[in-house]
């Protein structure tokens, strides 16, 4: 029975690892698709990388006027338009500059360098969150990395040329450095907030000890600096260098995102209502008080619940689920819970099942069934995604609370204790 186990244990890793495999070269491909098949037009491969922005700027001219006069004059999109693809001016400019080192290069070159940031930035978070979750066993670790690997966000966002891997690896690598090398971690934060979206919701762990705030008091500094150079770089105004990327942004219709409360608000047919931004507002306050009383009591605790409410506040899409690695690790770790058993559902849903669910849809059910299969797969998805994020919350505020009953217990027996040892010598 042992042996038969084994075996089928075996097997199973044998198909993960073959699904690994294919993820990563359909990424690789995709990313390359112009290089790969001789295609030598920009409408294939790693669409969202923010080169051309970045190339404009360095250039010295300001890429946010420049892309607002030619969206206004209808020629954002047209062939002599320096923007590419997917590429419009609305990161700020303090993250373009750090994409300075692509920018020097031609596109053909630009996206290959991308291609591999990302890949080792893939290395970097799989070995940044084992140091984190402490995963010792040979067993953990082939998870992770294989179902990391496997999963949908991965591959869409090499494929895309998303910047969400290079912006999780830099954050990650900043939370390990914090209690080493304050300004390290303050370059390697500021650097992770390229994708600022993700990893400035993330950022409240820096809350948790006047050590780690000051880290983020040298990120800050990094990004005003960096702002005020791009300012006198182009010779534009501090405040349309701030505001632009943002009027730029408002100019692109990118549909309904997936599961953040936006874009839940807009498929209920409520995309006027303002309530969305309270509820955010307030789910990020909670998020901010269970920060700050963390401490330090349990890293890797707040680090998953912020990954998970990360992907409720800003608008995303299903690419920026790349961020539930933390989660992952976790769902490893203590799968024998239930806590970990639900998480790793969260997980294997939206990371694998939703696709499934999709491709049904389009084939065979779809055409059977009067409410879409990928219509459910999202409720079911929201429901199990929201619930699993309150549930972990609960899960550290109780870790908290069994915390900090604990010290106050410790404290005083420790001051019983000399005042026990006077009363024998008064005796």
């Amino acid at each position: 029975m042992h042996q038969q186990r084994q075996h089928f244990l075996r097997l199973i890793k044998l198909i993960v690892i073959v699904l690994a495999c294919a993820a990563l070269v359909d990424g690789v491909v995709t990313a390359l698709a112009g290089q790969l098949y001789g295609n030598t037009s920009l409408s294939d491969g790693s669409i969202d990388f923010q080169w051309s922005p970045s190339r404009v700027l360095l250039q010295g001219t300001d890429p946010f006027k420049l892309f607002l006069e030619l969206d206004a004059q209808g020629l954002s999109k047209s062939p002599e338009s320096p923007f590419i693809l997917a590429q419009r001016a609305s990161y700020p400019a303090s993250s373009l500059i750090f994409l300075w080192p692509y920018a020097f290069f031609e596109w053909s070159v630009a996206k290959i360098l991308w291609l591999i940031t990302n890949l080792l930035s893939g290395i970097a978070i799989i070995i940044g969150v084992i140091r984190l979750a402490k995963l010792q066993s040979q067993e953990q670790i082939f998870w992770l990395a294989a179902l990391f690997v496997t999963g949908l966000p991965f591959r869409h966002t090499i494929g895309n040329g998303q910047h969400g891997l290079f912006c999780l690896a830099f954050f990650i690598w900043a939370v390990i450095w914090a209690e080493r090398n304050r300004m390290v971690a303050g370059l390697l934060l500021a650097i992770s907030w390229v994708k600022y979206t993700i990893t400035m919701p993330l950022a409240l762990f820096f809350l948790t000890s006047r050590r780690r705030f000051s880290v983020l008091i040298i990120t800050g500094l990094i990004h005003v600096g960096l702002t005020l150079f791009a300012s006198f770089w182009v010779s534009s105004s501090v405040v349309d260098i701030l505001l632009d990327p943002l009027r730029v942004a408002s100019t692109n219709n990118q549909g309904v995102g997936d599961l953040d409360l936006f874009s839940v608000v807009e498929r209920l047919g409520y995309s006027t209502a303002g309530w969305p931004v309270v509820l955010s507002l307030l789910v990020f306050l909670a998020t901010v008080v269970v920060a700050l009383r963390t401490q330090t009591y349990n890293d890797f605790l707040l680090l998953v619940v912020l990954s998970l409410v990360v992907y409720i506040l800003p608008r995303h899409k299903q690419y920026d689920l790349v961020v539930l690695v933390l989660p992952l690790a976790y769902a490893i770790k203590h799968y024998r819970t239930a806590s970990g058993m639900i998480v790793g559902g969260l997980i294997g849903l939206t990371w694998f099942g939703r696709k499934g669910l999709e491709i049904l849809d389009s084939t065979i059910i779809g055409s059977v069934s009067s409410l879409p299969l990928e219509t459910m797969g999202f409720i079911l998805t929201g429901v199990l995604y929201y619930g699993t994020t309150a549930m972990m919350l609960f899960v550290l505020w109780q870790h908290i609370q069994n915390r900090q009953a604990l010290e106050s217990s410790n404290g005083q027996k420790a001051q019983i204790a000399p005042q026990d040892k006077n009363t024998r010598q008064d005796h």
